[in-house]
């Protein structure tokens, strides 16, 4: 089943037939009338035409021969594109700007037997007076923008071009005196579309003294028709004279991109004569274009298909056309390769949908992807982004993810003067406006040096942006695992003027504890040494039955720490009444835990995380931390002893962190009393926990730089503290008793 079909109609034909002898036709026709103004001259018709048949005396006659041009100056290369047509060549412009070793190889692509660059030489030989045209035989090679791909060689004919800008000029005014301001290169096929229609009018083609100045140019040139991108339009309306500028126009062609509603809407209000086009550079430049229109209260486009095009929309969305403007095929290493079907239809690669007689287009087809089982259109969310106040061009592509498949990233360029948003602005302006899988989940600033055509490229685009997602991913997993270790003021737990120990045995089956009561984690380490203690503690020999608890095994620890002492902390999620062991006084008791003064409420509130870039000798670390201003802020209940408690992400390393710092509240100063790696994480994901007097040397001095940088640590402190590099002999040594005991009561 096919869908609905579009085809073309005009409203009479212009002035010049499209016959081999166009070039005579042209020249009396026209003769005197302006077709080139550049800076430095005016050319006639007839002199222009004269000058190209000049130059074509000095090509080779080698019909069908491509040469390859890379002239940065369109009045340089104009007269060469003339002269190759004219001896029956195959001209192939290549855009000046790319690098050296690209040019060199789409060249080779082609076959081109000759590369120019410079201005051809005049010598006094004979011209043809009277050149001919072959209109069906191959004229030009323009090369795709690649913004999904590779770009591709497509072959056309000067009748291609010529039937466009037939048809293009029934609907669009245009006539001779007007003149047309070449605001696109002619590598590209709509600078070379501007060329044959004021060819085909009589009208004159202007070349800007400074192409960024367009205001200006349109206001002494006499301006009268121009072609821009949104961005383009969306500059000049930011300014006073560039408003009145645009007003002076008969028309202004509008495509290349998507065009935002805001704009539409602005250029309405104005009167402005703007026409918007979908096109392509197999069909030599416009399908449909349409002028704009107010209905129902918005300005929209009414793009209907142009003469000489079909155009029809199957079943899937797909845009298939064909008709005289249709290319002859894309050249390849191999020859002229036809992607046509039997009745002759070429599949653009876009979707599209008609509303009344009215096309609309959707985006590419290839550009669509598929996110957690849902189809993701990046041209839908770039519209919606384009509304944001201050953007002026956005582009969405996918990155690779591992939990959904894919996901979307989007390129953002603010207008001049306006900084770029924080992501929370334009997520949640998106949010009111899509799904919910069609957000983003990253916003970058446009890559300026990144293209240097019309078009951006997705697949570059893409690639630039994965490794920032990749980046954000881990981040966002590290966020959400500290979420289960939130930072913060905590108090430790005490009972009178002693702290509430855990001793956790790994050994065991399962994980196990039991609760201690002492004055210091030292006088528990030194009481567990004790002959005889750990033996009767393990198997329940104290005398007074132990009431040992099932400990969670939500990590893995190192087998080296068979048994831990862990200091219990207010918020740590234990029962209000404990059984506990006192390591003093031998016996067991059963608690009421409190806090040594005040509220039994936290001293603290939960801190946002502020990202931070640490410069090391080695390596650069990026830390998400929660830190107060005032490290310790006077209160009435500040307990003896503090924690602070944060996470640190080593990229470089492939390592998170989540580190405990102990301070002690003395009467003119917090002195600093030590830190341990609480919990280590792979940036994979895969958790574990194992000593922190046993962490690599590499990886103690970089948190031991990232500490003393975020935190008022006095180094006299720090020298006397319980680091690891002052901690880790005295636990080697205790875990080394603590294994020989183990094993003799094994033995």
């Amino acid at each position: 089943m096919r869908g609905k079909l579009g085809t073309g109609r005009g409203r009479g034909r212009v002035s010049l037939a499209i016959t081999p002898d166009l070039w005579q036709q042209a020249k009396e026709h026209w003769g005197d009338t302006p077709l080139l103004i550049t800076p430095q001259q005016t050319w006639s018709f007839q002199k222009f035409l004269e000058n190209s048949a000049t130059l074509a005396a000095l090509l080779p006659q080698q019909p069908e021969t491509c040469i390859g041009f890379s002239v940065a100056h369109p009045e340089q290369l104009l007269p060469k594109l003339f002269a190759c047509w004219m001896r029956r060549l195959v001209a192939v412009p290549l855009n000046p700007a790319l690098p050296e070793p690209q040019k060199l190889s789409l060249f080779k692509q082609v076959g081109c037997q000759e590369m120019r660059t410079e201005v051809i030489p005049k010598k006094s030989l004979p011209p043809d007076s009277s050149p001919t045209v072959d209109l069906g035989a191959p004229a030009l090679v323009v090369f795709t923008s690649g913004s999904t791909g590779t770009p591709k060689a497509v072959a056309l004919s000067l009748e291609n071009f010529l039937w466009s800008a037939e048809g293009a000029n029934q609907v669009m005014p245009l006539k001779s005196g007007d003149r047309w301001l070449l605001s696109l290169p002619l590598h590209h096929v709509g600078g070379l579309a501007i060329v044959f229609r004021t060819l085909l009018a009589g009208a004159a083609l202007v070349i800007p003294a400074n192409r960024h100045d367009l205001a200006r140019t349109i206001a002494t040139q006499g301006i009268t028709h121009l072609s821009l991108v949104p961005t383009q339009l969306h500059r000049l309306l930011q300014t006073a004279e560039g408003c009145a500028a645009l007003q002076r126009l008969k028309l202004i062609l509008l495509g290349g991109a998507l065009i935002p509603e805001p704009l539409l809407q602005q250029a309405g209000e104005l009167g402005l004569p703007v026409f918007a086009s979908y096109g392509c550079t197999e069909l030599a430049s416009q399908v449909a274009t349409g002028p704009l229109r107010k209905r129902e209260g918005r300005w929209e486009t009414a793009a209907a298909v142009l003469p000489h095009r079909e155009l029809r929309i199957d079943e899937s969305g797909a845009i298939h056309v064909r008709g005289k403007t249709r290319f002859l095929g894309y050249l390849t290493d191999s020859g002229l390769q036809q992607p046509f079907d039997a009745e002759g239809w070429f599949a653009t690669g876009d979707l599209g949908r008609w509303d009344g007689e009215r096309l609309e287009v959707l985006g590419r087809k290839d550009a669509m992807f598929i996110t957690g089982g849902e189809n993701v259109h990046p041209e839908r969310i770039e519209r919606k982004l384009l509304a944001f106040p201050g953007v002026e061009q956005a582009i969405v592509v996918a990155v690779e993810d591992a939990e959904f498949g894919a996901r979307p990233v989007a390129f953002v360029r603010m207008a001049a003067g306006i900084c770029f948003p924080d992501e929370q602005s334009f997520r949640s302006f998106l949010q009111a406006r899509l799904v919910g899988f069609e957000v983003p989940d990253l916003f970058l600033p446009w890559p300026e040096p990144l293209h240097s055509g019309l078009k951006p490229r997705r697949l570059e685009l893409a690639k630039l942006a994965q490794p920032h997602f990749n980046c954000c991913v881990q981040q966002r997993s590290f966020r959400n695992w500290l979420k289960q270790h939130p930072p913060g003021w905590k108090r430790i737990l005490r009972c009178g003027e002693r702290q509430v120990f855990e001793v956790v045995d790994h050994g065991s089956a399962e994980p196990r504890g039991v609760f201690v009561l002492a004055d210091l984690r030292q006088t528990v380490m030194e009481w567990l040494l004790d002959a005889g203690n750990l033996k009767r503690l393990l198997d329940g020999t104290t005398g007074i039955p132990v009431s040992w608890h099932p400990v969670p095994q939500a990590i893995t620890r190192s087998v080296r720490e068979r048994i831990e002492i862990v200091r219990l902390l207010e918020d740590d999620p234990h029962p209000v009444e404990l059984e506990a062991w006192d390591a003093r006084n031998r016996e067991r008791l059963t608690l009421s835990v409190v806090t040594t003064s005040g509220p039994s409420k936290p001293l603290w509130l939960p801190l946002e995380f502020r990202e931070l870039s640490v410069s090391t000798e080695s390596s650069t670390l990026d830390c998400l931390v929660g830190i107060p201003a005032d490290l310790f802020p006077e209160t009435d209940h500040r307990p003896p002893e503090q924690v602070l408690q944060f996470g640190v992400c080593i990229p470089e390393l492939e390592r998170e962190y989540l580190i405990r710092t102990l301070f002690r509240n003395e009467a003119s100063r917090q002195r600093f009393l030590g830190w341990k790696v609480q919990l280590l994480r792979e940036t994979d994901g895969t958790e574990r926990e194992q000593p922190f007097w046993d962490i690599p040397f590499q990886e103690e001095q970089a948190l031991e730089a990232i500490i003393r940088q975020l935190l008022p640590i006095d180094s006299k402190d720090w020298e006397r503290s319980n680091t690891p590099e002052c901690e880790r002999v005295r636990r080697r040594e205790f875990q080394v008793r603590l294994e020989g005991l183990l094993g003799q009561g094994q033995s």
